[in-house]
């Protein structure tokens, strides 16, 4: 594979950034032995890669270390300086990854892709067709107008080959993020799509596969090659304190690798998945459901305090499961679930389209 996986990495002493990213690259060196996998990161946070910390170092190509003179920058600061800023860094075509994500198989194929930026719509779903798209207009409206825009892309995942273009691209996006700082604009997607405008819409659409979100996620999202775990709806319990601390404290154990790589069975489907899937379905969901709190029972916290179950019997709920019974808690809340959603419908119905 001749693309590069790039990761960008700042993390304060008492986060754990450092364990998710840790488990992103595991994974992505588990599914591509010989990949190339570089490591951008701020001097700060190079620090605290020692003794346990340090792991990730054993699964990386190559580490660069970005020094700030001002120390005092935050860390969300210096990710968003760094990352918006890569394509200047690196040689190369590379395949930008962010640090809360699970690669899922081999990405070898990246290697025929012809387009010379490409992404994933936000929420994988065209912006005229996204729920919060006002939301969202409202908050680049200080940038841009985006209004008209068929997409808003993600910036989780981004492939970029090395061009001219590209090169000009990441010069403009670094310059507008640090625009939109001065409107309280802190994230680098607004930025990003007015980036995109100037430079007459050079990113280009790519599968939902590779930057496939947790919280839209579909009865057939098993199919993913990059899966995104944002803290925003998390529901996947490897990206939960307790593990992350865990991992903190004793490193990457084989029974976390194994769940690494069966990453669909980690986590609790969201309202819309319940909502719009069939009988058949739904039985699948109960066993899948079953299955992620029993290895979390059984390998985390038999209390699951994680799992916020949003059901008035949450405590026998969690009582039953404690006492290893799964099956029928399990399609009481699908039930419960269900009745809710069809009497409120206050669900975010963005289902990706595999």
């Amino acid at each position: 594979m001749k693309t590069k996986l790039v990761y960008v990495l700042t993390c304060a002493p008492e986060a754990t950034y450092i364990e998710q990213a840790l488990m992103a690259v595991w994974s992505a060196r588990y599914w591509n032995p010989s990949a190339h996998i570089v490591l951008l990161t701020d001097d700060k946070t190079e620090l605290l890669l020692h003794g346990k910390r340090g792991e990730i170092l054993q699964y990386i190509t190559e580490k660069i270390v970005i020094p700030f003179e001002e120390y005092s920058l935050t860390p969300l600061y210096r990710s968003r300086w760094i990352k918006t800023q890569v394509r200047q860094m690196i040689e190369g075509t590379f395949l930008f990854v962010d640090c809360d994500t699970i690669c899922c198989r081999s990405i070898s194929e990246i290697d025929d892709f012809i387009c010379e930026v490409g992404a994933v719509g936000d929420d994988n779903t065209l912006f005229s067709q996204n729920v919060s798209k006002e939301e969202i207009s409202q908050k680049v409206s200080p940038l841009c107008d985006i209004s008209k825009e068929e997409y808003y892309f993600s910036s989780g995942v981004i492939f970029c080959k090395d061009t001219p273009a590209t090169r000009n691209f990441f010069a403009l996006w670094h310059a507008y993020w640090k625009e939109g700082l001065a409107f309280g604009i802190k994230i680098d997607q607004p930025s990003l799509a007015k980036a995109n405008i100037e430079m007459g819409h050079l990113i280009k659409p790519i599968a939902n596969e590779w930057n496939m979100v947790l919280y839209t996620q579909h009865i057939n999202c098993s199919n993913s090659i990059v899966f995104h775990i944002p803290s925003y709806r998390n529901t996947c319990y490897l990206f939960g304190p307790q593990v992350l601390n865990y991992i903190k404290n004793n490193g990457l154990q084989n029974w976390i690798k194994e769940q690494i790589i069966d990453i669909h069975s980690t986590y609790l489907p969201h309202d819309n998945l319940i909502y719009h899937s069939n009988l058949f379905q739904r039985i699948k969901l109960i066993k899948q459901i079953s299955h992620t709190v029993k290895l979390y029972c059984t390998k985390v916290d038999n209390t699951c305090d994680f799992f916020q179950f949003r059901v008035f019997f949450s405590k026998w709920l969690k009582k039953a499961y404690s006492h290893h019974l799964y099956i029928i808690p399990t399609c009481l809340w699908m039930l419960s679930r269900r009745f809710t959603v069809l009497r409120k419908r206050n669900i975010k119905d963005n289902v990706c389209s595999i």
